[in-house]
């Protein structure tokens, strides 16, 4: 598949776009929609362009060193879920420059540097991450811990007792 696109009178409040291999991802026009989930198969990562209306995001195996999306520019987003594979080609290590607007923060696997950035988010409720951190995250998650107005969660994994992945928001 090469690209996936809306057009700027689509309706659309909610996507989600499960195990998809395409080249590019343009939803920049979609003005409506507020909840954007994607999945990448591919190995290499596509070219994004979202809509700066988006208050959900959810990626995994999309962003890319570099990186391939603004996430900085996305003024409304309060909710964001990252991650990726790190086998993946080109895969993010490095966590993104963050809208000021995140309440939640939710990082997968893959995602293991530049974790002290979460502590420039003034709004910032809650982070959660995946167990067992390495090395280097620990001195800021005792840091972040220290912040009583962010609630610092570990978990193991993202799936659920009965082995299912959990969708993203906990829709199974």
């Amino acid at each position: 598949m090469d690209g996936i696109s809306f057009s700027s009178d689509s309706n659309l409040r909610e996507l989600y776009i499960a195990g998809t291999s395409c080249t590019s991802v343009d939803l920049a026009d979609c003005s409506a929609l507020t909840s954007l989930g994607i999945t990448h198969r591919g190995h290499e990562m596509p070219s994004v362009s979202l809509p700066t209306s988006l208050k959900k995001l959810y990626l995994h195996n999309v962003l890319r060193e570099g990186t391939n999306a603004d996430l900085a520019s996305l003024s409304d987003l309060q909710y964001l879920k990252l991650g990726g594979r790190a086998a993946t080609k080109g895969a993010m290590r490095h966590l993104p420059d963050l809208p000021q607007t995140l309440i939640e923060l939710d990082l997968w696997d893959g995602v293991v540097r530049g974790l002290e950035r979460v502590t420039l988010l003034t709004n910032l409720k809650r982070l959660v991450m995946p167990l067992p951190p390495t090395a280097e995250q620990l001195p800021v998650i005792k840091h972040l811990r220290q912040l009583r107005h962010i609630d610092v969660t570990t978990m193991e994994g993202m799936h659920s007792p009965r082995g299912k992945v959990i969708a993203p928001w906990g829709r199974p």
